[in-house]
């Protein structure tokens, strides 16, 4: 990847990771997964240089896999795996307003229905629309959290973060703390700009600097 040099610095701070992300975007254009690209490129450099507590285990990153889920299945941006297992589920975000619509396994995933009343405004519609299978436009962090549950509803429980790019908006503030009360984590890299990556990450998942990555 180009810019290895920045990126495989262990210390990169999240005003570092967004400049990066804007030279990316002016060179290429805004080509999708550039953002996942710079966070997993970040990991695969930089886990294993902790302790090395649990160095002995066999860690697999993984960039946008996809794991059999309760309905259906379901894509991670990236994941850390032990065997089979996951052990780490990372989902990436531009932004809170990014577009999300219900697709695919959505459609069978029980979880929206619980929320149904914060995003329906006209039953006779959301009826209509998802008989037809058209798309149906839902927040993006409850949609975030849907696929995520999705995947733990039938493992072992695994620690999850969303990091976004960006800052988080007042009509975040009901998803983010319904979802940390599920022990899901959320990073905010705009408003964590002179901060270390690295501390922010292990603030949200403390062991990760001690695990070692043997194979990607």
């Amino acid at each position: 990847m180009e810019n290895e040099k920045d990126i495989k610095r262990e210390n990169l701070c999240c005003r570092e990771i967004l400049n990066l992300k804007e030279k990316f975007y002016s060179q290429y254009g805004k080509k999708p997964r550039i953002s996942e690209a710079i966070i997993f490129s970040w990991l695969q450099y930089n886990l294993g240089k902790g302790s090395g507590t649990a160095s002995n285990r066999n860690l697999i990153l993984k960039s946008e896999t996809k794991f059999p889920a309760e309905f259906g299945n379901q894509t991670l941006d990236i994941s850390i795996l032990e065997g089979n297992e996951i052990k780490l589920g990372i989902s990436i975000k531009m932004s809170t307003s990014t577009s999300a619509y219900l697709d695919g396994a959505d459609f069978l995933n029980p979880f929206f229905n619980i929320y149904r009343k914060q995003f329906v405004k006209d039953e006779d519609e959301f009826e209509r629309r998802r008989k037809e299978g058209k798309r149906i436009g839902v927040p993006t962090l409850l949609q975030d959290m849907a696929r995520i549950q999705n995947l733990k509803a039938i493992r072992t429980h695994f620690p999850s973060v969303t990091i976004v790019y960006s800052a988080r908006k007042t009509k975040d503030t009901y998803w983010i703390h319904e979802f940390e009360e599920m022990g899901h984590t959320y990073i905010f890299l705009e408003e964590q700009l002179d901060d270390p990556f690295i501390y922010v990450l292990k603030e949200k998942v403390p062991t990760i600097t001690d695990w070692h990555i043997d194979s990607f």
